[in-house]
């Protein structure tokens, strides 16, 4: 019997193995984030890959892990960024939204995981 997979994690799959990332840490991608997408509650998010592994950042999280989870959230991203402005571009960043994954700058991740902040903190 095959196991059903999400969608999304299909799609994140589908880059990874376009990309041949991550190369170590594969368990981010093969365990941690399929675990985390196997939620149907999970509709969007922000990925990001690099040859070391993943980050699932999602916008769902209970409000007891909202303010932890909003700085785990920032970090990855501003980190993304100072790698970047060093030089360091080995870094992708996805926004699944609306089924699709597509490649995204940091910056609009960034304007992204505001705007979920901003949604969680009404």
């Amino acid at each position: 019997m095959k196991v059903k997979v999400s969608p999304a994690y299909e799609a994140i799959v589908e880059e990874s193995n376009r990309l041949g990332w991550p190369e170590m840490w594969k368990d981010d991608l093969y365990l941690h984030d399929k675990k985390t997408l196997d939620s149907p509650d999970i509709d969007e998010f922000i990925w990001t890959i690099r040859s070391t592994g993943t980050h699932l950042l999602i916008p769902q999280e209970t409000p007891s892990v909202l303010d932890s989870r909003k700085n785990w959230t920032l970090a990855v991203l501003e980190s993304i960024v100072k790698k970047s402005k060093d030089g360091d571009d080995a870094e992708f960043v996805y926004h699944y939204f609306n089924g699709k994954l597509r490649r995204i700058l940091v910056e609009e991740a960034l304007g992204i995981a505001h705007e979920w902040i901003s949604r969680r903190s009404e």
